[in-house]
């Protein structure tokens, strides 16, 4: 599994539904990629906790749960402003000899959002050459999210795949995959502890990076060592 979070903060979220996705998926382990620089969508500066940091956090939190779920410092790197499809290539890439089947996954609330990822990722296969490589292939993951994540269809997903496959003149449709769970919270996001700092619903560490003298806002908050080393 190939879990893209913008981790701003990490939830428990993130972590719960990654885990329900192993357990529905068949995965043998999942690995959470943290976003880089914000910029794929609106957010107040406020509101924009530092990369550095927001990595750091998933490096501490994820090692608890190692070897089920890991880390990867792909976006880290400073300026890095890729979104998670792109970003999957560069995985894929870096393990080029290793037979595997990602399934990369993503919360699905709105009939919107499958319309834009759908096109967003089979432009990154053509563009990439999916299936050049015999030692890999690829799952759209989608994870029940709202109201409309828990209703819709793997059959409509399909038939959504079908019609952008032959959008992008793609012989073969992009494989597609369903997570739904009664126990999936539909409403909580990242936003909501933005805005209320409700420790209920984050890990112990980025309440305590939240309550700092410091503010999780400011870069200071955490302390990232920056060696030669240090790269990903």
């Amino acid at each position: 599994g190939f879990f893209p979070v913008g981790g701003n903060p990490l939830w428990w979220g993130h972590v719960l539904a990654g885990l329900m996705a192993v357990e529905a998926l068949h995965l043998d382990v999942l690995v959470m990629r943290v976003q880089g620089e914000i910029r794929y969508k609106q957010l107040p500066e406020t509101d924009r906790v530092p990369v550095k940091a927001r990595h750091e956090i998933a490096r501490q939190l994820l090692a608890h749960f190692w070897p089920l779920i890991r880390y990867t410092d792909l976006g880290r790197e400073p300026g890095n402003d890729r979104e998670g499809a792109e970003e999957l290539y560069r995985f894929l890439a870096l393990n080029a000899q290793t037979r595997l089947h990602a399934f990369y996954l993503l919360g699905i609330e709105s009939q919107e959002r499958v319309e834009r990822y759908l096109a967003q990722h089979y432009e990154a296969a053509c563009r990439h050459g999916l299936g050049d490589n015999p030692l890999h292939a690829l799952t759209i993951g989608w994870i029940q999210r709202g109201a409309y994540g828990a209703q819709v269809t793997l059959r409509e997903l399909q038939e959504r795949s079908r019609v952008h496959a032959q959008r992008a003149a793609r012989a073969e449709p992009l494989d597609v995959a369903l997570v739904q769970d009664p126990q999936i919270d539909l409403h909580g996001s990242s936003t909501y502890y933005r805005n209320t700092h409700d420790s209920a619903i984050v890990p112990r560490i980025v309440h305590e990076h939240t309550s700092a003298p410091l503010g999780f806002n400011d870069s200071k908050a955490i302390l990232v060592r920056d060696t030669k080393e240090d790269k990903p």
